[in-house]
């Protein structure tokens, strides 16, 4: 809801650095860091809950659009290299998923959104395939994730509501949105992750200050969902606007748990009150546990 892009970036940052400190005492000799050169965009790196940086085959790979299009980027060195242009659009926000020698990119355009498959050869990526996706207006985001029966699904907010929709490979045709949730704030966003045979949604709603997520067994009837967990809802607290924020980022480990960076709406001026926030569901459980971090003293609203 606010503008709080800073924060935000702040916190990832942190936890960026906590898994690289990680790393670095696995790997012996993991000791320093290089500074990256700057690449001019066209557009900012939204939305909050897309990923769009990737590692293959030894090498980094991203998605962004600068004033002549948008672009597939290797890094080599210190520097990006674009190596594919996917689309003329210098305003489009991808999300990317990896499989394998195939990395499916969606590029959110609104209506005129479309699902770019690229695949890997002798160090570079070349076009596959590119499917339009007609999307309804009034979305903000788009997420895609792919099942453990190779189905990929899509998740977005439209309105008041959330939907997802489902295509087989090659992807090039889809179903129908199911909604499995109503009664949000325009404002607010979903993310959908495979874990553990599942894909999962989660998502935002500031009418009711709470988050919701569901999932969907992987290759039961693409209609039937699980009843909404109310995230954390135990740990909520009436404060502020309450506890959800259309801030999200979702990541799922090996062993299936789900770790999903929130923002929340305490925003009351009082003093310790956390705006960000980890949420985790363990693969034993249901029921999310609400991290907090400290506030910081200085933000960006």
């Amino acid at each position: 809801m606010k503008n709080i892009y800073p924060l935000f970036r702040n916190m990832v940052s942190a936890i960026v650095m906590i898994l690289l400190t990680s790393l670095a005492i696995q790997a012996q000799g993991f000791i320093s860091m290089q500074n990256i050169n700057s690449l001019q965009v066209s557009d900012n790196t939204g939305e909050k809950p897309q990923s769009k940086v990737w590692t293959h085959d030894g090498y980094w790979f991203m998605v962004m659009p600068n004033s002549s299009g948008t672009h597939v980027w290797k890094l080599d060195g210190t520097a990006w290299t674009n190596v594919l242009t996917i689309s003329s659009t210098s305003g489009s926000n991808a999300d990317c998923k990896v499989a394998g020698d195939m990395a499916y990119i969606l590029l959110y355009q609104g209506t005129t959104s479309e699902l770019k498959a690229i695949q890997y050869s002798g160090g570079t990526y070349s076009l596959s395939s590119t499917t339009p996706l007609i999307l309804d207006s009034g979305i903000e985001t788009a997420t895609i994730d792919i099942d453990s029966e190779g189905r990929m699904w899509l998740a977005s907010d439209e309105s008041d509501e959330i939907f997802v929709r489902y295509s087989d490979a090659p992807y090039s045709s889809w179903s129908s949105p199911i909604q499995i949730a109503s009664g949000i704030n325009s404002d607010d966003i979903c993310a959908v992750a495979a874990f553990n045979g599942k894909i999962g949604v989660l998502w935002s709603n500031q009418n009711t200050s709470r988050f919701g997520f569901r999932y969907h067994v992987d290759g039961e009837d693409p209609l039937v969902w699980s009843a909404d967990e109310l995230p954390a809802s135990q740990s909520a607290l009436s404060l502020g606007g309450g506890m959800a924020d259309d801030h999200l980022n979702m990541a799922v480990a090996s062993d299936g748990t789900i770790y999903a960076a929130v923002k929340t709406s305490y925003n009351d001026g009082s003093t310790g009150n956390p705006q960000i926030a980890l949420l985790i569901r363990r693969p034993i459980g249901t029921r999310m546990i609400f991290i907090r971090f400290r506030r910081p003293v200085h933000e960006a609203l």
